[in-house]
C-alpha cells in the first residue's frame, strides 16, 4: 500500500467567483485529477485514501471519485459522494450570497451581448436564452473555426477561457462498450470543436469584459 502524494494548486481562476483549488493523486506516474471547486464554492476536505498498487484494487479503492487523466476526459465511472455535515453547514451561509452572486453574472452576460453586438463578429455565436432566467455558471460562445487557436491567443494574453467539453460523451473511454461512432452524435461532436468559455464570474467589471471582446475581434479581425 501507499498513501498518494496530492498536489495543490491555488490559483486565482477567471471562470468561478472563488479561488480554485484543485487536487491530483499520483499513481503509476500519471496524475489523476480528484475535483474542482463548482459555482457553489464547496470546501474541500477529502480524506486521504490508501491506494493499491494493483489496478483492479486502485480501481475499486477510488470509485467514489469520478476520474479522469486530463480535464474531461473519463476512462472509467465512479461516483461523487462529498455533501457531509461540514460541506452542508458551509454552504448553508454561501446559499445567502447566491442572488447576488447569480445577479453578477447575469449582469455580466447582458454587457458581453452588448459588446458583442456592437463589435459586429460574424464568427462568433452567443448562447440562447430559452427559459426566463439563466444563472449563467458560464457564457460559452460557438465559434465557426479556430476555437483552439483563439484560447492561446487569449491564453497569451492573459484571459482565461475553459472547453465544456472537448470529447463528447459517446467518444468517452468510459462509454466505449457501447460501440458509438462520431457520427451518431453530430451536434456533441460539433459543440465539442467549437465551442469555448468565457470569464463571467461576477467580480468582472465592464472594462474587463470589453477586453475580451476585444481581444476576440482583434484575434479575428487581424489574424
Amino acid at each position: 500500500m501507499f498513501y498518494p502524494q496530492f498536489a495543490r494548486e491555488h490559483t486565482d481562476i477567471t471562470n468561478n467567483s472563488a479561488i480554485f483549488i484543485r487536487e491530483t493523486v499520483e499513481y503509476q506516474g500519471r496524475r489523476w485529477f480528484l475535483a474542482s471547486i463548482r459555482r457553489g464554492g464547496k470546501f474541500l476536505d477529502y480524506r486521504v485514501q490508501k491506494l493499491f498498487y494493483t489496478e483492479a484494487a486502485f480501481r475499486a479503492d477510488v470509485v467514489t471519485f469520478v476520474l479522469f487523466y486530463s480535464d474531461y476526459v473519463f476512462d472509467f465511472l465512479g461516483g461523487n459522494f462529498r455533501l457531509d455535515a461540514l460541506q452542508a453547514a458551509i454552504l448553508i451561509v454561501k446559499l445567502k450570497h447566491l442572488d447576488q452572486w447569480t445577479a453578477g453574472r447575469q449582469r455580466n452576460a447582458r454587457t458581453y451581448r452588448e459588446l458583442f453586438k456592437n463589435a459586429g463578429l460574424q464568427e462568433v455565436t452567443l448562447p440562447v436564452e430559452k427559459e426566463k432566467r439563466h444563472i449563467y455558471n458560464q457564457f460559452v460562445i460557438r465559434l465557426k473555426g479556430r476555437r483552439d487557436e483563439l484560447r492561446e491567443f487569449l491564453n497569451a494574453e492573459g484571459i482565461g477561457t475553459e472547453v465544456y467539453y472537448p470529447v463528447s460523451l459517446h467518444m468517452q473511454e468510459c462509454f466505449k462498450y457501447l460501440g458509438h461512432r462520431p457520427e451518431d452524435f453530430p451536434e456533441a461532436m460539433d459543440a465539442a470543436g467549437k465551442t469555448l468559455a468565457l470569464p463571467i464570474y461576477p467580480e468582472l467589471r465592464r472594462e474587463q469584459l470589453e477586453v475580451v471582446v476585444q481581444k476576440i475581434k482583434e484575434f479575428y479581425v487581424v489574424s
